[in-house]
């Protein structure tokens, strides 16, 4: 088997599982994204400890991960809320700011502030947009769709148009492959799917607040993608794993879906789309 056909079919197996979990329930849609943010988080707790003199408590990291993923997913079960409105879970990021300053005062560490900032960085990059997709999942599936087939939408334009005809590197520094050409051709790909496919998945029909969704979710996309692809230049890897065949790993897969979700979220709560 080629690396192509064996990309191409993880690829699918990925699509077809997140498809699945959205049909199935809320239920299953949580126990994905819980998995999702745990193998993410461990991920990149494995990326930083490759930056110069640091050092992450991974089990600490993981174990806060787990316990934030567990709570918004039982906090949203019973209620179609939205997570500013989740008093368990903003409990949760309060007790993880006061344990992370306590750390700090306490920590014989010389470098204990940048280790506390990398890894609460790490729980807002992967943590908090799994907790956006249980919530969004809660209050619209349609939502959370959009969310995904958004993405992927942009991933096929912008691939589409920048190997057909992309000249003009975008960020060679970070993603040398990426173009301005195969940029816009992503942004008008996100677009005209989600005028097409919002109304009918999400059941709200306002064509011009698609239109944004869609330049809002492309531009979040591209972001994500080069967050991830900055921190792997960093650090000097290619993939963030090898979890799944052909793709790297699960940060390669949903680096862009991270940001996207909670531009997304900002969206719903503007009540841009209600």
């Amino acid at each position: 088997m080629t690396n192509l056909q064996l990309r191409a079919l993880s690829g699918a197996a990925y699509v077809a599982v997140l498809l699945g979990a959205l049909w199935w329930g809320y239920d299953s849609t949580a126990l994905l994204f819980f998995l999702l943010g745990m193998l993410g988080l461990n991920e990149y707790a494995r990326l930083v400890e490759g930056l110069d003199g640091i050092s992450l408590p991974r089990l600490p990291l993981l174990g806060l991960g787990a316990v934030g993923l567990g709570l918004g997913g039982y906090a949203f079960r019973g209620m179609n809320y939205l997570l500013v409105m989740n008093e368990l879970f903003m409990l949760y990021l309060q007790l993880v700011f006061l344990a992370s300053v306590v750390y700090v005062v306490f920590s014989r560490r010389e470098r204990s502030f940048v280790q506390v900032g990398v890894s609460l960085l790490g729980l807002l990059y992967v943590l908090l947009p799994c907790v956006l997709a249980m919530s969004l999942a809660r209050f619209n599936t349609g939502y959370l769709a959009m969310v995904l087939v958004g993405v992927w939408s942009n991933d096929v334009g912008a691939y589409l148009v920048g190997s057909a005809v992309g000249r003009h590197p975008m960020f060679p520094s970070v993603s040398p492959k990426k173009s301005w050409e195969g940029f816009a051709g992503g942004v008008v790909a996100t677009v005209l799917v989600s005028v097409l496919l919002g109304p009918w998945l999400a059941r709200r029909y306002e064509l011009h607040s698609w239109a944004l969704f869609g330049v809002l979710v492309s531009l979040a996309a591209v972001v994500g993608d080069l967050f991830e692809s900055r921190l792997k230049r960093t650090v000097g890897v290619k993939d963030s794993g090898s979890f799944l065949p052909g793709h790297g790993g699960v940060l390669d897969r949903v680096d862009a879906m991270l940001l996207a979700l909670p531009v997304a979220y900002i969206l719903v709560l503007s009540k841009l789309l209600l």
